[in-house]
């Protein structure tokens, strides 16, 4: 059995074809290879093919199993708080936080994961830093939070491609206070009788 004499790569946008790069020799020790500086068409397929020759002229060719071209990040979603009642901007729970995201989408190479944080700010960090959460849309957090502070849920959606966009909810404020009734005194009461 004879060596590999020639190697070579090519790109293609069918299994087996080399329309997008033509073959090109490298070393035949080659274990992997960056195709560079390429102008390749979004939500297209493309397939990397391999040929081997040996010293004996016979000639094996194998492609992969193909790569979706995305160049464009997902769509935009919603962060809201709570699971009870979603989007509410204040909470009572001082000791742990839920949020709900929905709308995330990717048309191309699809969602791949979701990350979230929660932060003091917008898109903050300083209460949980960003953490994986894989494909779940609604998650919770046991963290300290203080009284009367605002706290936001931010969600980085992540699609196959390795592109991300990000969104952040509105805020939501712990208040574990009841509220005060106003005393008698500043109630103001009128009737008004009609007579026929």
């Amino acid at each position: 059995e004879s060596f590999i004499d020639i190697l070579e790569v090519g790109l293609g946008s069918s299994p087996g074809g080399h329309d997008a790069v033509s073959l090109i020799a490298v070393p035949n020790t080659t274990t992997s290879y960056e195709f560079v500086n390429l102008s390749l068409t979004q939500n297209e397929v493309y397939y990397a093919k391999v040929c081997a020759t040996n010293g004996a002229r016979l000639q094996t060719c194998v492609h992969s199993d193909g790569v979706l071209v995305d160049i464009t990040p997902p769509l935009d979603g919603v962060v809201v708080h709570g699971t009870v009642r979603p989007g509410s901007r204040y909470q009572t729970d001082s000791g742990r936080i839920t949020a709900h995201w929905y709308d995330f989408g990717d048309l191309e190479s699809t969602v791949d994961y979701f990350s979230w944080a929660i932060g003091t700010t917008a898109h903050g960090i300083d209460v949980m830093n960003y953490t994986s959460v894989g494909s779940n849309v609604t998650f919770s957090a046991n963290v300290s939070l203080s009284l009367g502070h605002v706290y936001y849920v931010s969600v980085v959606c992540y699609n196959k491609a390795g592109l991300e966009i990000s969104d952040v909810s509105t805020g939501v404020t712990v208040d574990t206070t009841q509220p005060v009734p106003p005393s008698a005194d500043d109630i103001v009461v009128s009737i008004v009788v009609n007579t026929c």
